[in-house]
Formats: C-alpha cells, sequence, structure tokens
C-alpha cells in the first residue's frame, strides 16, 4: 500500500531532525588508563617486544611496575599523557632500552638512580613534568646517552660533576633551581645546552 504524501514527508523531516540532533551531540573523550592494564596480565609478558609508543594518548594513573618485564624493549614512549605518581624504579631494569622518553606528564617524586643502569639508553626525556629532588650522579653512567632532557621540572642541587662522564652528548637541557644549565666545562664544545623549551618528551 502506498504510503501518504503527508506520512512520507513527516517521515522524512523526522529522520534530517534526528541526524541533526545526532551530528550536535558532543561526543565523549576517550580517557584510557594504566589502570585498565589489570584486565590484560599478558602486558607484563611481552618479553620479545622491542617499542611500545603510547604518548599522546589521555592515560591517567601510575606507570605500572609491570612495564620493567618487557626485557627486550629498545624504545618506552609515554610522554604527553596525564600519568601521575612516581616514576618506578623498576625501570632501570630495562637493560636493552635505547629510547625512554616519559616527559609532559604529572609525574612527580625524584629521577631514579636507578636509571644509571640503562647503559644502552641514547635518549632520555624527562621534561615538563613535576619531578623533585638532584638530578641523580648515576646518570653520569649512561656513556651512550646523546638527549638528556631534564628541564622544567623542579629539581634541586646542583648539576652533578659526574654528567661530564657522559661521553657523546649533542642535546643537553638539565637546570635546578639555583643552579646554572649545562656547564658546558663539564661536557666540552661538542654538545649543545640553552634555556629554550625542548619539544615533548
Amino acid at each position: 500500500m502506498a504510503v501518504p504524501k503527508a506520512s512520507a514527508a513527516t517521515f522524512c523531516c523526522y529522520f534530517i531532525l534526528l541526524f541533526i540532533w545526532f551530528c550536535s551531540v558532543p561526543k565523549p573523550r576517550a580517557v584510557y588508563s594504566f589502570g585498565a592494564a589489570q584486565y590484560h596480565p599478558s602486558l607484563g609478558s611481552l618479553q620479545k617486544l622491542l617499542q611500545l609508543d603510547l604518548s599522546s594518548n589521555s592515560l591517567t594513573g601510575p606507570i605500572p611496575t609491570t612495564l620493567s618485564n618487557l626485557s627486550s624493549l629498545e624504545s618506552l614512549l609515554l610522554f604527553s599523557n596525564q600519568l601521575t605518581g612516581s616514576i618506578p624504579p623498576q625501570l632501570g631494569s630495562l637493560k636493552s632500552l635505547q629510547v625512554l622518553r616519559i616527559g609532559d606528564n604529572g609525574l612527580s617524586g625524584p629521577i631514579p638512580a636507578s636509571f644509571g643502569n640503562l647503559v644502552n639508553l641514547v635518549t632520555l626525556g624527562l621534561a615538563s613534568c613535576s619531578l623533585t629532588g638532584p638530578i641523580p650522579p648515576q646518570l653520569g653512567q649512561l656513556s651512550q646517552v646523546q638527549n638528556l632532557i631534564l628541564q622544567q621540572n623542579q629539581l634541586e642541587g646542583p648539576i652533578p660533576a659526574e654528567l661530564g662522564n657522559c661521553s657523546k652528548p649533542r642535546c643537553l637541557h638539565c637546570s635546578c633551581q639555583q643552579s646554572q644549565w649545562i656547564n658546558p666545562r663539564i661536557f666540552g664544545p661538542s654538545s649543545k645546552s640553552s634555556n629554550t623549551k625542548p619539544g615533548k618528551q
């Protein structure tokens, strides 16, 4: 049976209004939490995983200590999220790690001295957090590090002379309250240091 013109027009108008309403309703922004990792126990069992990039994902909560089980990991990128809490010192057991960028978060507390065990680390990015305390002199054990980004935190005390043991520095942004920027006499003329704002780390 044919649909009356009036009914068809009414249905068409109703459908258009419904479509306009659907498009105008703001969609909720997805917010992910590392707490959800509790539902994925395999996260800490991927021992052959080489790269883990979860940057810019609105992750919240603390960094899970289970990441320290990723023994083959070479690159860990968690920057530009909403992570909070202290940095797990267990991350210092990731001996294969070459790139660690966890800056631009709400992380607090000290820089773990265990990071001095990351002997293959080339880039360490911890800028733009709320880290406190001194720069650990153990970072001077990072003989392969080329990019050391620690600025825009609340670090205190002198910049340790042990950082001069880092023989391959290219980009050094290390500032502490009541301290100067990197002293070129420590690192030599080959290193670059400035008080310019680094990229998100």
